[in-house]
C-alpha cells in the first residue's frame, strides 16, 4: 500500500507545530538561557 502524500504532509506539519510549541514553551520557562 502506498501512503497518501496528504497524510505524510499532515503528520509532518503536526510534528513541526509540536516541536515549535515545545521550543516556545521551554524558551518562555527558561528566559535566563542564552539564545544562540
Amino acid at each position: 500500500m502506498d501512503v497518501p502524500s496528504a497524510l505524510v504532509v499532515a503528520v509532518g506539519g503536526i510534528g513541526a507545530l509540536a516541536t515549535l510549541g515545545m521550543v516556545v514553551v521551554l524558551a518562555r520557562r527558561a528566559p535566563d538561557t542564552p539564545r544562540r
